[in-house]
């Protein structure tokens, strides 16, 4: 029977991955052994994320080439290949990380596997590294986020989410062998499913959303302790916390916060709104008191000054954080933050990193003698010399504190402890954070897995068609002459390559949407000082953002897959919170809002499931639908009056005929003379009346800003030709933002106003 050693190193992503292909070595009749001796070969999995965990993996890798001299490479560093060969060439083989195949071709090549398999002596759950009563849940790959300080995407490519059905059945089949304690993981565990646009699976009977909020929920059934890891603080996090509450799952949020200081977050291209993240954890532990928090944090990050890293301990003394993780910024190879300046003198991070650990072993502190007296459920994992050490709710294993009990040679292992006296309970330790690499030898390392070698195998209603007729005399009210410098330049934003204009913001600014990861997110740009704020924070495509009128939020579209496949929403900037506004029909177009912001109007697909007909109504719904006509129509803006809206009718790629809606009879106005064909595009009314503004390129390659005085139908041109597309008008308005057109090709991209 071919023999083989096994090296793994890494965080938990890199643990599951060993388990798998030990567990597919096993089933192929390969035997697993514990020593370099006694291995025909060795498989090595490395880690790959910092300067530290790299020396470490290429050493195991020497170790094991002196040691046994066959040595297949896997993990991250596989990504790699180069500097692992330039090292050491006689490596028979290199894969990336979760190449399971590849890895098991590898093996085949050197060591081809027995004729039977033994398929019958594996366990259900098949071979894991960790103690019989815990084990990680993997239920994703790779990750769509673009952190400057971070390769994991490079190394694990992009969010790749294993389908619900397929992930529960594994911890159905964990929880029948014997484990107590699921640890949920993956590189951004919070946005499982956002990649498969969360399709529906169906398990026990019933249908469920690929997403974390459901996925936890059908988690909590099967009478495990459920525990999530590397949560990405999305606004549905808030889902979780009232599974926590409820008592569905451990009441443990693991957040990858990084940093408090807004320039430094934004330099890692990380949220940066650490008032609102105070907000919400205070909301949090409001809604589940029970509730344990950990994060962790860079120090020393280049640009980082005493002042923001003194930001920094401040968020730390008002989110009173239970657990918290420290390192000094490392530089790794492809990260874009390498390129920063400012960088920091390595006694510095040293120095900053020391402080905030003592800063936190305080913090910690008064967290834990709040516990003090409390009787706590907690699950044993070892007993040393008549001392039980435990965890509770609040500690994941190897990387938070314990729990101990004296007198607890009783006790059975990943079991409970439910009966003992709670006068006996030991205080939890502050949290140490384990290394990354591991911390162990490989020598270590393989006598783990001699162990594990030695253990036993066991439908609304259809309005009337609306009527047309050419405009008559539609008298509102006159209105002042307007600025000519309409497009003097107002102000430019360096990152304008990758930001979509979107709105004006009250109170002086403007809302866009810039690339963050994979999606667009919306910001808040503030005049003057051009200070930018992410407002959103989803794993999901965001766009069409339009601000509320009393600045108390903004409305747009989200592509959710499935039924809510680009829906209408609202997030209120108080605190956070979002909901659906929309319940199906909205499939193309952003909303448009009256003057009080109490009403919108929307295209939502036609009944024949082709064109696009025009709904409106209360914001909260329900929404009706107002014009039911052949075609795609637009919809632009409501009258001072709430009367009328702006709508046009796309008859072809480049022209469209520009009308009035009568919201009372349905009734369609003809805004320009049909003979004028031309594209009509972010009409507005004028809010005094009397007027509609629009961008039009009637009589000319580019688009311009126009004015039409709507009771004698003169239109006026408020702007030269030129390669810029005007994106919103303000309120009054008395101004337009402007951004270059996609054909334009200069380097002097920005907002002109």
């Amino acid at each position: 029977m071919p023999r083989i050693g096994f090296v793994s190193l890494g965080c938990p992503k890199a643990l599951v991955d060993s388990e798998r292909i030990l567990t597919r070595l096993r089933a192929e009749g390969y035997e697993l052994v514990g020593s370099y001796d006694r291995a025909d070969a060795v498989v090595v999995n490395t880690c790959g994320f910092i300067e530290s965990a790299i020396e470490e993996s290429l050493a195991a890798i020497g170790e094991a080439l002196a040691e046994n001299g066959k040595v297949i490479v896997t993990g991250c560093l596989g990504r790699r290949e180069a500097l692992i060969r330039e090292r050491f060439p006689e490596v028979l083989a290199i894969t990336g990380p979760a190449d399971y195949e590849a890895v098991m071709a590898a093996v085949h090549e050197v060591l081809p596997p027995a004729h039977d398999p033994f398929l019958d002596l594996l366990p259900e759950a098949g071979l894991r590294l960790t103690p019989r009563h815990y084990a990680y849940l993997k239920i994703a790959e790779g990750c769509n986020n673009r952190c400057s300080f971070c390769i994991i995407p490079s190394l694990r490519g992009r969010l790749a989410s294993r389908p619900l059905a397929e992930v529960m059945r594994e911890a159905e089949a964990l929880a029948r062998a014997g484990v107590r304690e699921l640890l949920v993981i993956a590189q951004d565990t919070a946005a499982y499913g956002a990649d498969l646009r969360y399709p529906e699976a169906e398990w026990r009977g019933r249908r469920l959303r690929t997403r974390i909020a459901d996925l936890a929920r059908a988690l909590g059934e099967l009478g495990v302790w459920v525990r999530l890891h590397y949560v990405y603080p999305y606004p549905h996090v808030e889902e979780l916390v009232a599974l926590m509450a409820e008592g569905r799952i451990l009441p443990y949020l693991d957040l990858p916060l990084q940093h408090a200081n807004p320039a430094i977050l934004r330099a890692m291209r990380r949220p940066a709104n650490s008032e609102r993240m105070l907000e919400r954890i205070r909301a949090w532990r409001r809604a589940c008191p029970e509730l344990a928090l950990r994060s962790s944090f860079i120090v020393g990050f280049p640009g980082e000054t005493e002042a923001e890293f003194g930001e920094l301990l401040a968020f730390l003394e008002e989110a009173e954080l239970d657990r918290v993780g420290a390192f000094a910024y490392s530089p790794v190879a492809g990260a874009a933050a390498n390129e920063l300046p400012g960088a920091v003198p390595e006694p510095v991070k040293e120095e900053r990193r020391e402080r905030l650990m003592r800063l936190q072993e305080e913090i910690s502190r008064r967290r834990l003698r709040r516990r003090v007296g409390r009787v706590e459920r907690v699950l044993v994992d070892r007993v040393e010399g008549g001392v039980a050490i435990a965890r509770s709710a609040a500690e994941a294993p190897e990387i938070d504190g314990v729990v101990r009990i004296e007198g607890g040679e009783g006790l059975r292992l990943g079991c409970p402890d439910r009966g003992a006296d709670p006068r006996r309970r030991g205080r939890a330790r502050p949290a140490r954070r384990a290394p990354r690499g591991g911390g162990m030898s490989g020598s270590r390392r393989l006598a783990a897995l001699a162990l594990l070698a030695a253990m036993p195998l066991a439908p609304s209603p259809s309005p009337a068609a609306a009527e047309r007729r050419e405009l008559g005399p539609l008298m509102l009210e006159g209105v002042p002459p307007i600025p000519e410098d309409l497009l003097e330049r107002l102000a430019r934003y360096q990152s304008a390559r990758q930001a979509l204009l979107q709105d004006w913001f009250p109170g002086g600014g403007v809302l866009i949407l810039t690339r963050f990861g994979e999606t667009n997110q919306v910001h808040r740009v503030a005049f003057p000082g051009a200070d930018r704020e992410q407002l959103s924070f989803f794993p999901e495509p965001v766009a069409h953002a339009r601000a509320l009128p009393d600045g108390s939020g903004f409305l747009f579209l989200a592509d959710r897959g499935g039924a809510e496949f680009f829906q209408i929403h609202r997030q209120h900037l108080a605190d956070g919170r979002v909901e659906r506004l929309t319940d199906g029909r909205s499939r193309h177009g952003p909303p448009v809002l009256d003057a009080r912001g109490r009403r919108m109007a929307f295209v939502g697909t036609g009944r024949n499931g082709r064109d696009f007909d025009v709904y409106e109504g209360p914001i909260e719904g329900p929404h009706e639908r107002v014009l039911e006509a052949e075609g795609t129509w637009q919809v632009f803006d409501y009258s001072p009056d709430g009367r009328f809206l702006l709508v046009a009718q796309r008859v072809s790629i480049n022209e469209s005929e520009p009308f009035l809606l009568e919201l009372a009879n349905r009734r369609l106005l003809r805004l320009r003379p049909k003979s004028e064909p031309a594209s009509y595009d972010l009409m507005r009314f004028d809010p005094r009346g009397g007027a509609v503004y629009y961008v039009s390129n009637a009589g000319g390659e580019f688009r311009t800003l126009r004015r039409l005085e709507l009771a004698r139908g003169e239109e006026r041109v408020l702007s030269a030709e030129s390669p810029w597309d005007v994106t919103a008008l303000d309120r009054e308005p008395r101004a337009a933002l402007a951004s270059p057109t996609s054909s334009t090709r200069t380097d002097s991209r920005g907002w002109w106003c």
